[in-house]
């Protein structure tokens, strides 16, 4: 009442409903300065009906009411639907709970149209109406989308214009270039003929000319394919029979009027004569690496000559070629170990010893002025040698051979060692260095400063004059040395055998197993024929 009185009727015990009166989920209705009048209005069995009086409840009521107002008012500020939904939940019996409500679905649809108007897409207007459909949004929200609507099919229109527009086009395009597909296939498939008989042509090898007669085995270029392909064959066989009795014969055989007919009959005669005395020193205008191995494309020009040695204790293969200003001369023998150490330092307690150990070793030797009966040096004839002495330690070492004037004589010399001959006469032999400084140099190690308790007895050094003639360089495979040999063939100098185009030189050949004199093999006399250009 306007009084801030309330009365009300209760049934029940009167201390049930006094507690009922005075407290609520904790809370008390009244102050306690507010009266509450209970007056029995009627009796019944087992209950009393009680008329409640308080004072000051309905201003109670407006004020707590009041309070969640201003909670609302804090809840709609911040434009927060899951805010409103939560205050509606937590005053469900507040009059403003209603409100909260209306606000929090008001809220969701504004916010709902404010999104699905700034996508602007056909699926969010389209969400936006299917989830409000009464929305006071819902007009705009329905322009908007029929907007949409007719600009997709115009453009849908649009895009169907232009793409029968281009499909005719195509179409007109396709027949043109189905004309020019043809004529470029077809020009295709002659440039492809003509690039690969160039390339084939290029290479010039059986190989090439095969593969391209398997792509084109009818076209105009096959005849002449085929043609190259036995020319290149019978080339081939032709090159690599120059220096092989039996592949020569297999040529002679395959191309008994071939091109080469002919000179392959006299190859076969020479290949067949190399084993006798002399070696055909043909000229080539190749030059070999010097890295003692005989696979040089250079080497196959030369014919191989198989000495016996004296002692029977194998066979030597001698190639020799020149081009003019320098000859190159390929040794190859056999040997059971490879060695190439040479008399190096052993430690003996605090002092250095010259080990008697000594390595593989080969030597040519060119007689100079009148040749003798036999290669062998104590025969007792006078004779003048040019030696090239490679030895295996050396070679790894500088590249170089020894390059010595060898001289034998019935009377003494300076600086020579006297020997009894075969006949017991006595022989004087002088082995004088050539001229200048050899590519190697004796090194004496000092016991206190060295380390190690082996140490070669040579260092490289830088070779000058006469002695820096001869290059040797050697490499030891399957059971076997193989050493070249290179010089000028006219040096220049009195202490060599000078050598020229068209000259017969006789010359004989030594292999050194691990030793210096002892235990070596050497050949009979031979004679190196030097062709000219």
């Amino acid at each position: 009442t306007d009084q801030g009185k309330a009365s009300f009727y209760l049934y029940g015990p009167k201390n049930d409903y006094y507690r009922l009166a005075m407290a609520k989920g904790g809370e008390t209705l009244c102050d306690d300065d507010k009266a509450v009048e209970f007056t029995a209005v009627e009796k019944g069995t087992g209950a009393v009906i009680y008329k409640v009086e308080f004072v000051g409840f309905d201003m109670a009521k407006k004020a707590e009411q009041d309070r969640i107002g201003k909670i609302l008012e804090e809840k709609i500020a911040l434009r927060d639907p899951k805010a409103l939904d939560d205050f509606a939940r937590t005053y469900r019996d507040s009059p403003h709970a209603v409100t909260a409500a209306k606000k929090s679905q008001a809220l969701k649809e504004e916010l709902a149209w404010e999104s699905a108007r700034g996508a602007d897409s056909k699926d969010s207007l389209q969400a936006f109406l299917t989830l409000f459909p009464h929305s006071v949004f819902r007009l705009q929200a329905q322009k908007r989308l029929d907007e949409l609507k007719t600009s997709e099919k115009v453009a849908e229109m649009k895009k169907k214009a232009e793409e029968d527009a281009k499909a005719k086009a195509a179409e007109e395009a396709r027949k043109k270039a189905e004309d020019a597909k043809a004529k470029a296939e077809e020009e295709k498939a002659r440039k492809a003929l003509a690039n690969a008989y160039a390339s084939a042509k290029a290479q010039d090898s059986v190989e090439a000319y095969e593969k391209f007669l398997a792509v084109y085995p009818d076209s105009p270029d096959a005849p002449a394919a085929r043609a190259r392909i036995e020319f290149l064959r019978e080339e081939s066989l032709w090159n690599r029979g120059k220096n092989d009795e039996k592949i020569m014969a297999e040529y002679m055989r395959q191309y008994p009027k071939g091109r080469h007919a002919e000179e392959a009959a006299k190859y076969l005669e020479e290949l067949k004569s190399q084993t006798g005395d002399t070696l055909r020193v043909r000229y080539s205008a190749k030059q070999p690496s010097l890295d003692g191995n005989d696979s040089d494309p250079a080497w196959a020009e030369a014919r191989i000559l198989k000495i016996p040695m004296q002692d029977g204790n194998g066979t030597i293969e001698i190639k020799a070629i020149n081009n003019g200003s320098d000859i190159y001369m390929l040794a190859k023998w056999p040997d059971k170990s490879k060695n190439t150490s040479y008399r190096p330092w052993i430690r003996n307690e605090k002092r250095f010893k010259a080990s008697e150990e000594v390595d593989d070793a080969f030597s040519v030797a060119l007689y100079m002025g009148k040749n003798p009966s036999n290669s062998c040096m104590m025969n007792g004839e006078e004779q003048e040698m040019d030696i090239w002495l490679w030895r295996s330690f050396w070679s790894e070492l500088s590249g170089y051979a020894a390059d010595k004037k060898l001289k034998i004589s019935r009377s003494p010399m300076p600086e020579s060692n006297a020997f009894t001959g075969r006949s017991g006469g006595s022989i004087h032999l002088q082995n004088k260095p050539d001229a200048g400084k050899a590519a190697w140099e004796l090194f004496v190690p000092i016991a206190s400063t060295a380390t190690q308790d082996i140490i070669p007895s040579y260092v490289k050094a830088q070779p000058s004059g006469s002695a820096a003639d001869v290059k040797a360089v050697g490499a030891y495979r399957n059971g076997a040395w193989t050493v070249e040999f290179s010089r000028k063939m006219n040096t220049g100098n009195l202490d060599d055998a000078q050598l020229k185009a068209g000259a017969k030189v006789t010359a004989s050949f030594a292999s050194y197993d691990h030793s210096e004199k002892e235990n070596h093999a050497y050949t009979k006399l031979i004679t190196l024929d030097i062709e000219g250009k």
